[in-house]
């Protein structure tokens, strides 16, 4: 049984509000509750999408292994961010390995209840390709960012993504934030945590971020936006 702050969490997210009530209860009195101790695998890149969930709590960790073995952080995602939703609709296996960097608690949709409701309603089809167009915009930032930025630019427009949840998070009015650690940044943008570590400061002096431990707050998201060519 969901408490009424993780079905709050849950409506968090812009697609998810846009859904009528009667629909957003419906997948809300389906939720199964999946405790995930910090360090414990999800699932792996090619596993059978069994379902997809929401974080409620704590952070997961995506990643990839490379050619040569190395683990590619791609992203964190913290509390009111929905994942794992695209296996649902190909059919097809995981896209990433996905681990829990913290306890957390996620909310859990199985497939065979995803598949029973949207038979029922069909207009739900509306909000999933909002939130599916949602995650392709996000992915061709990732390949803009890759092909066409410098280093510092990449570090910024990650900045951003992570702390919209990857553009599911609106804005509260309190100033963004991302909760992680150098290394990690650095893995995402395949750099160093030495180049991540004076790229952050120059940041700082120049009034757009204020950098503590494991803990970045965005001052001016406007200026980072234009910044790193947000589109």
């Amino acid at each position: 049984m969901l408490s009424d702050g993780q079905r709050e969490v849950l409506r968090a997210t812009s697609w998810f509000n846009s859904m009528p009530e009667r629909l957003q209860k419906a997948f809300i009195d389906v939720v199964k509750l999946v405790s995930v101790d910090g360090g414990m695998k999800l699932y792996n890149k090619g596993d059978k999408g069994n379902g997809f969930h929401c974080v409620l709590s704590g952070k997961i960790k995506v990643s990839n292994i490379n050619r040569n073995g190395k683990q590619v952080v791609l992203g964190f995602l913290s509390t009111g961010t929905w994942f794992g939703e695209i296996s649902m609709f190909d059919g097809l296996g995981r896209t990433h390995d996905t681990h829990a960097e913290e306890n957390s608690m996620l909310a859990f949709v199985s497939r065979s209840d995803f598949h029973r409701i949207m038979a029922k309603h069909p207009e739900a089809y509306e909000y999933f390709t909002q939130l599916l167009c949602q995650r392709l915009r996000t992915t061709l930032n990732f390949i803009d960012s890759t092909a066409s930025l410098s280093l510092k630019q990449q570090l910024v427009k990650r900045l951003i993504l992570i702390s919209s949840n990857l553009g599911q998070r609106e804005s509260n009015g309190s100033l963004p934030a991302v909760t992680a650690s150098q290394e990690a940044l650095a893995m995402m943008i395949n750099s160093s945590r030495q180049s991540v570590n004076r790229l952050l400061k120059e940041l700082e002096r120049d009034g757009l971020i204020q950098n503590a431990y494991r803990h970045i707050s965005l001052l001016d998201v406007e200026a980072l936006k234009i910044f790193c060519e947000w589109e």
